[in-house]
């Protein structure tokens, strides 16, 4: 059964109380922010804060809900609430600021309730509602694994990390009583993708919306891998061996397709009409928002962003952050028409 309790009440019940929880918690002082260039009102339409209920006052869900994991080959029974600190851990720097964390952790818990309700086929882990492999799930680390990757700063950044999860208890992000595929991705390249330019499936909440990014706020925001001729022929006829790259190089790339955006959508390449998401795999390219160049001698890319491109930017959130706005505004911007509302509901 699932109860959806919106938002409103929880905010006429504590409203007595938000005076003295009003002050945001700044970043440990050996918890560094990114160093990262203003991002003008007139570039980016940035989200607008608003006064949120604190809702560390509220604790209860996310640790009465249990989930199967599968990792390392085995499947284990976790709580939601652990479970979701190994994945913000594993799929967001841990020195981000805050509200940029609270928003990753909604997003992953609306991601899990997504897939595990059955909205998402689950034939690669039958078993287990969920995996560790971020091909198909999301990342996940254990206490173990975040010691070993974190050292001396463990303490610090897990503080953060849990907090986090607990402020956010149970919130997830709903289009029409619904938990979203709740997407993201590392850095959009200057604006979010629509999903149906990337997966052929539009979704209402899934559309382009500009994100502040830009290279002084995201390390190799642009990157330029670079093939030789002979290897950028091997890697491709491995995998499409129909392709025909027998005549000049210059003449190997086709027609091309792209989105408003400038993310490739399709390119003919050697005959064959492979998407952007083909290409880039092809090649290992950090996104599909790429161009190339050919000389005599290579074919080097110029690549912007870092993912898929849908949904919610991590480092376009923490820019949003880092200018104040609170993690509910964040996602309602990235995910268009949503509610935050408090799930509980058994997977």
């Amino acid at each position: 059964m699932k109860i959806i309790v919106p938002i409103s009440v929880f905010l006429a019940i504590f409203s007595l109380l938000l005076p003295f929880f009003a002050a945001k918690t700044p970043l440990p002082s050996n918890s560094p922010a990114p160093t990262v260039e203003v991002t003008t009102a007139a570039a980016v339409a940035e989200p607008t804060p608003s006064p949120t209920a604190d809702y560390n006052l509220i604790s209860s869900f996310d640790s009465a809900v249990s989930l199967t994991l599968q990792t390392n080959g085995e499947i284990i029974t976790i709580k939601m609430s652990d479970y979701l600190v190994g994945v913000v851990a594993a799929e967001m720097p841990a020195n981000f600021y805050d509200e940029a964390l609270k928003a990753q952790a909604v997003a992953v818990r609306t991601f899990t309730y997504y897939s595990a309700s059955g909205a998402s086929a689950n034939s690669v882990h039958p078993d287990a509602d969920v995996c560790d492999n971020p091909v198909h799930c999301k990342a996940w680390l254990s206490d173990e694994a975040l010691r070993e990757k974190w050292g001396d700063n463990y303490d610090v950044y897990i503080a953060k990390i849990k907090s986090a999860v607990v402020a956010t208890d149970g919130l997830c992000a709903v289009y029409e009583d619904k938990p979203i595929l709740a997407v993201f991705h590392a850095a959009s390249g200057g604006f979010t993708e629509d999903s149906a330019n990337v997966w052929g499936e539009a979704l209402p909440y899934l559309r382009s919306v500009q994100s502040p990014e830009s290279p002084a706020s995201v390390p190799d925001f642009v990157t330029e891998p670079a093939f030789s001729l002979s290897e950028f022929k091997r890697l491709a006829l491995e995998v499409y061996p129909d392709m025909d790259l027998s005549g000049a190089s210059e003449t190997w790339f086709g027609e091309e397709s792209r989105s408003p955006n400038g993310r490739l959508l399709s390119v003919a390449l050697g005959g064959v009409k492979l998407s952007g998401t083909q290409l880039r795999n092809l090649f290992g390219l950090r996104s599909a928002n790429a161009v190339w160049t050919i000389s005599v001698s290579e074919i080097r890319f110029t690549v912007t962003g870092y993912g898929h491109g849908v949904g919610m930017s991590q480092f376009g959130a923490n820019e949003f952050a880092r200018n104040g706005a609170d993690f509910k505004s964040i996602l309602q911007y990235y995910y268009k028409g949503v509610e935050i509302e408090v799930i509980s509901q058994a997977l």
